[in-house]
């Protein structure tokens, strides 16, 4: 396996000083990877004429010159928790190995999509409409890379939208009405599924920050579900 060599980088004064690195590493084409932590703003051009054209894998938001105590540790914290994510890892764990989805089917025989939360295609098998079973679906050899978010602001914006949708259907489902025993309940059960069962914890901190946002997220789901159940409760007290 090839190594992968990582500089993370919070001044030009640091570029500088790895710059004969850099272009030794590019040399000898061996991969690396610059990281700005966004303590300061980082020169590139200062290099460029030394070790040729370089690009940073990684730009974290800039920290703010007003300094104080707390704000340093809200931008390092985010900077931390931003980076696990940003920097990406093939998960093995946490329900993420195996994952079968219907990628590939004959355009020919497609009919339709299925499914608010998610989706599926019906297709057309021995001239019924099915959307597969054991005799009509095939698995692939070698896993198919999805590459999902790239930071958690962009997880907690598909969360915002989801979890919409999976708060209607459990309402229009006639979920029983949600309570401080239902609410510890299921986010009891998506940490044992995550952390336990799917030993997100082999994953290393991007796994348990994922289990754990996991949880964060079937919270969203109930809380919107338990906003719903109040407002039709409302609007029957307001009829009566």
């Amino acid at each position: 396996m090839d190594k992968i060599f990582y500089f993370f980088l919070g001044t030009t004064a640091e570029l500088i000083r790895i710059a004969p690195v850099i272009k030794e590493l590019k040399k000898r084409k061996i991969k690396y990877k610059l990281i700005f932590s966004g303590q300061t703003k980082i020169k590139i051009d200062e290099i460029k004429d030394y070790v040729g054209p370089i690009k940073p894998t990684i730009i974290f938001n800039e920290k703010s010159n007003k300094y104080s105590t707390l704000l340093f540790m809200f931008w390092a914290i985010r900077t931390f928790f931003k980076g696990l994510y940003v920097l990406g890892k093939e998960f093995k764990h946490c329900g993420q190995q195996p994952d079968y989805v219907k990628r590939l089917f004959r355009k020919s025989g497609f009919k339709f999509w299925s499914g608010d939360l998610h989706e599926e295609p019906n297709y057309i098998y021995d001239g019924e409409i099915t959307v597969g079973n054991g005799k009509t679906i095939g698995y692939m050899r070698n896993p198919l890379i999805h590459i999902k978010h790239k930071n958690l602001s962009e997880m907690v914006e598909k969360t915002n939208g989801w979890s919409e949708i999976e708060a209607r259907l459990m309402f229009e489902a006639k979920h029983p009405p949600m309570n401080v025993l239902r609410f510890v309940s299921a986010m009891f059960r998506e940490f044992w599924l995550r952390m336990i069962k799917q030993a997100a914890f082999l994953d290393g901190p991007e796994g348990i920050i994922y289990a754990l946002y996991q949880v964060f997220s079937r919270f969203v789901s109930y809380a919107k579900l338990w906003e719903l159940q109040l407002n039709k409760s409302n609007i029957k007290y307001q009829k009566e």
